[in-house]
């Protein structure tokens, strides 16, 4: 539960203080931080099974891009553009192997489970769409349709896990219920997007 909040709090510097987009992603750092750290302090990598090297450089990442953005060092420009290049990333390596990343985060079950593996192609698209809306701020793209290009991500999800890969029959919920929901997206990015 840390790629929505922190997202959440850039798009509120942006929007509601108006800050500047370096100022606004700094600030979507900041929860990033303060989760890493709390996550360090109550030791809950151990507890849930894997090293805290990963969460270590995850907190240094954030500590290095929070700074420079915040602070708008001479770099920042560029951390506004490769910080969410790193984003999308991992993102990618969450949608197309996400049986690995559960394995490589030490996810309990994480041997083909049909659940972990809905769960970690989820975080990777729900990561896409904060990275992809990240990256048309630092290259520029105007506000309104920088959270529209960010919605696309979502609803590729939505069309992969419904319709290409029907996982979620596995958990009992019918596609076509989602059909709203998936309009509704699909509004949302053509209304702010284009």
């Amino acid at each position: 539960g840390q790629i929505t909040p922190s997202k959440a709090i850039t798009q509120w510097s942006l929007y509601f203080n108006g800050n500047t987009v370096n100022t606004a992603m700094g600030a979507g750092t900041l929860y990033l931080v303060v989760f890493s750290i709390k996550s360090l302090l109550n030791d809950m990598p151990a507890q849930f099974g894997f090293s805290a090297i990963g969460q270590c450089i995850f907190l240094l990442i954030n500590i290095f891009c929070g700074y420079s953005l915040l602070y708008n060092k001479s770099h920042a420009d560029n951390v506004a553009k490769y910080y969410p290049i790193w984003g999308l990333l991992n993102a990618l390596a969450f949608v197309v192997a996400p049986e690995r990343m559960g394995q490589k985060w030490g996810v309990e079950g994480a041997e083909p489970d049909a659940l972990v593996t809905y769960e970690m192609k989820q975080t990777g698209f729900v990561l896409a769409s904060k990275a992809v809306y990240l990256l048309s701020l630092g290259l520029g793209v105007d506000t309104t349709k920088a959270l529209g290009y960010g919605n696309v991500p979502a609803l590729l999800g939505m069309v992969i896990t419904n319709f290409i890969s029907k996982e979620i029959e596995l958990f009992g919920m019918d596609a076509n219920q989602q059909w709203f929901w998936l309009l509704l997206k699909a509004f949302v990015i053509g209304s702010l997007a284009f």
